[in-house]
């Protein structure tokens, strides 16, 4: 018998993609991390969104950009690996739908300013997500500012909205590319789940799942902020989700302190 079974669920939460947008925790991360987008995007200008990793920073991306208006916007979200200048450009001429008439990188970053005055032009601006921002290159990251602005550095071409660890950051605050750091409308930096928020997001879980909230006992609901490395998203749902495999494999009706330290011995980073 699964997990889920035991427990009378539809589906065992904290286990794969089962954090959809509509059915999101709305955190006060991912509130400010909504808030912060929607400023940038009406300023068309470039915003940052950075923290601790395993705070929920892919998925307050997402869920950002599936919130701003795709009548008023070109939206794209462009997740980045660890890649050379080239193959970041290649990337990025896909995801706007650009065919550079010359090879190379010089003739792909023009192209790719040219579509994004294009799509200015027709009164929907193009808005960009790049996540996981915090693998780009430095000389990317000094590319941004020519490719945010019109000709002649006048006026913005598009919106950008980075978002990434702390090291992203801490890297746009250095010399190299501070000219960026001064570009940023606005930003937020991500501290985790509240101690509230931790038994809130658990409750709406199993509920959201069939279950009942008596799942869980109310000390185990009270330790998980702390358990969790204070609110860390990720560790979180790892924690409950060993926690769940774990008192269902005993036979427990309820996850109790005991369960939930056997599911902290588990968890792994």
């Amino acid at each position: 018998m699964s997990a889920a079974e035991f427990y009378g669920l539809s589906y065992l939460p904290f286990s794969g993609d089962t954090d959809i947008v509509n059915g999101r925790f709305d955190s006060y991360d991912l509130s400010q991390a909504i808030a912060v987008t929607d400023i940038t995007a009406r300023e068309n200008g470039m915003g940052l969104l950075t923290g601790p990793s395993g705070t929920g920073i892919s998925f307050s991306a997402y869920c950002a950009s599936q919130k701003l208006d795709p009548s008023q916007h070109t939206i794209r979200y462009y997740p980045i690996c660890n890649i050379t200048p080239r193959d970041f450009y290649k990337g990025l001429c896909r995801v706007t739908g650009t065919v550079p008439k010359e090879k190379g990188r010089e003739a792909m970053f023009s192209a790719i300013r040219e579509r994004a005055l294009t799509f200015k032009s027709q009164g929907h601006p193009f808005f960009l997500f790049l996540d996981c921002a915090q693998n780009i290159p430095n000389v990317i990251l000094e590319d941004i500012p020519t490719l945010l602005t019109g000709n002649y550095g006048i006026g913005r071409v598009m919106g950008i909205m980075l978002c990434g660890t702390d090291e992203l950051r801490t890297r746009i605050r250095s010399t190299c590319v501070s000219s960026l750091y001064q570009m940023i409308c606005s930003r937020y930096s991500f501290h985790g789940l509240k101690s509230e928020e931790c038994s809130k997001y658990v409750i709406q879980s199993i509920t959201a799942a069939g279950g009942s909230r008596d799942i869980v006992s109310q000390d185990v609901l009270n330790a998980l902020h702390a358990t969790s490395y204070m609110g860390n998203f990720r560790t979180l749902r790892n924690l409950m989700r060993d926690a769940f495999r774990i008192g269902a494999q005993e036979k427990r009706e309820v996850i109790d302190m005991e369960v939930l330290r056997s599911a902290a011995a588990h968890l792994t980073f």
